[in-house]
């Protein structure tokens, strides 16, 4: 009896150790038939873990899901993923998948999330931060934003894009590449170089504002300079895609019958300041981002919009208003007339 029990518990020991040795082997080694690289991988805001193993899985992403998602609940990360349009550089195994879908550090590789709506300026301060760059590097080399080429000429960026993407054929040869440093999360191999980021920034935006989008604009009879100029406006005027929708057609309609942008958000890029009501000094100021002082689109765009405000855009919301506000809780109001408007003003922005 004893010999009998003492196998049994030979075998069941055994069992675990292989059980134990094929588990890590799942996550230690890379995924099968990965396919070609680099690949896209997209978490969804709210998207839970048994929902990431899956589309990881399904793209042959990782090996084994239940073994996956075993060690994501043993870490205990399964609040740490953030939502996101991924780029893999090479196939990951388990455990540095894992590691570059959350905030876990990794050693080998650059996590870089760039918020919808920042400038270059921002960019470069965010990657100076991290001791990967300074500022004024990486705008040497996507074009120094805000620049009034009426009194200063400027160099042109030290690479000409423009060769290199169909997109950007339309862009003045003199101004950079605000508007096309697509926001997203980014992953730079060690060592980092801002040549391999703009790449990838301007790689992504061709996916996003792809051939179809792209098509259309041209039927619209616009550029697509014109249409990201005015996407960075919207980005920062207002926060929903119900109201980016909205006031695009407002601007659109505004540019249409020759009537002055008056965007607050051209101002602010202007001073730096973040008013919701710029000082009416402020929109006195002799520069042609001012859409106080001067009518038609700012001579480029005042950030890296979104794609919901690049769409709003294009596909606007038809509506009879002229004029809107937007309040300090975010809140979008509008009006058909400049009576009204003003009417607005004093209720909601006192």
């Amino acid at each position: 009896m004893g010999k009998f029990f003492f196998q049994i518990i030979t075998s069941l020991v055994v069992i675990v150790a292989v059980v134990i040795i094929w588990s890590l082997y799942q996550l230690l080694a890379p995924p099968i038939n990965s396919g070609q690289y680099p690949a896209n991988f997209v978490i969804r805001q709210g998207a839970g873990v048994h929902e990431i193993s899956h589309n990881l899985f399904s793209q042959k992403l990782i090996r084994q899901e239940f073994i996956w998602q075993s060690w994501v609940w043993y870490k205990k990360l399964g609040a740490s993923f953030i939502a996101g349009d991924y780029q893999l550089p090479r196939p990951f195994n388990g455990l540095e998948i894992t590691d570059l879908l959350t905030n876990q550090p990794t050693s080998r590789i650059n996590k870089l999330t760039f918020p919808e709506g920042w400038t270059a300026r921002q960019m470069g301060q965010m990657l100076e931060g991290r001791g990967l760059a300074q500022t004024e590097e990486l705008l040497e080399v996507v074009g120094f934003p805000g620049v009034d080429y009426r009194t200063v000429k400027a160099d042109p960026p030290l690479t000409d894009y423009s060769k290199l993407y169909s997109f950007l054929a339309d862009k003045p040869s003199q101004v950079g590449l605000e508007g096309y440093l697509f926001p997203d999360t980014y992953f730079i191999n060690d060592p980092f170089t801002i040549q391999a980021l703009v790449k990838k920034m301007l790689d992504n935006f061709g996916r996003k504002v792809d051939s179809n989008l792209q098509a259309e604009i041209k039927r619209q009879g616009k550029t697509i300079y014109e249409i990201i100029t005015l996407a960075s406006i919207v980005e920062k005027e207002v926060a929903t895609d119900a109201d980016r929708a909205m006031v695009a057609d407002i601007f659109l309609k505004r540019l249409k019958a020759g009537i002055g942008l008056q965007s607050d958000a051209t101002v602010n890029y202007i001073t730096g300041k973040n008013h919701l009501q710029p000082l009416l000094t402020d929109t006195k100021i002799d520069s042609p981002y001012n859409t106080y002082k001067y009518r038609g689109l700012p001579p480029g765009p005042i950030n890296n919009p979104s794609l919901s405000a690049i769409l709003a855009v294009i596909n606007p919301k038809v509506n009879p208003y002229y004029y809107f506000l937007t309040t300090s809780d975010n809140r979008a109001i509008y009006a058909k007339t400049h009576e009204e408007h003003l009417v607005n003003k004093r209720q909601y922005l006192k």
